[in-house]
C-alpha cells in the first residue's frame, strides 16, 4: 500500500470506530499535512535531477523536475543545500508524530 492508501485506511478506521474523538482529528490533520505538503516535497526531491554549473560566476545547482500532464516539461528549480535536510527533518518529526498517534488509535481498539 502506498503512504497515502494507509493514511486513507488509518483516517476511516478512525473515523468509523471513534467519530468526533481527538485521535480521529489528529490522525486527520497529520494525513492532510502529509498528503499536502511533506509527501510532495519529498518525491520532489527524491525524483528529480540535480545539475551544477560550477564554474559559473558564484556557481548555480538547479533542480529538474519533469511533469506529464498531456505533454513532459522540465522546470529549472534553484535547489538550497539545506533543502534536503529540512525536508528529511520534516518527514522525521511528522513520522514520530504518526507512530504516537497510531499507538494511541491501537490503544483504543485493543480497549473496545
Amino acid at each position: 500500500m502506498s503512504i497515502k492508501a494507509r493514511l486513507d485506511a488509518a483516517c476511516a478506521l478512525a473515523e468509523l470506530l471513534f467519530p468526533d474523538s481527538e485521535q480521529e482529528k489528529r490522525l486527520r490533520k497529520l494525513a492532510k499535512r502529509t498528503s499536502g505538503t511533506v509527501y510532495g516535497k519529498r518525491n520532489e526531491i527524491v525524483h528529480s535531477r540535480l545539475a551544477s554549473f560550477p564554474d559559473l560566476p558564484g556557481g548555480i545547482t538547479v533542480r529538474l523536475t519533469t511533469k506529464a500532464r498531456g505533454t513532459l516539461k522540465k522546470q529549472p528549480i534553484p535547489t538550497v543545500d539545506s533543502e534536503y535536510d529540512s525536508v528529511t527533518n520534516e518527514i522525521l518529526d511528522l513520522a514520530s508524530e504518526f507512530q504516537k498517534a497510531l499507538a494511541d488509535f491501537i490503544g483504543m481498539i485493543a480497549v473496545k
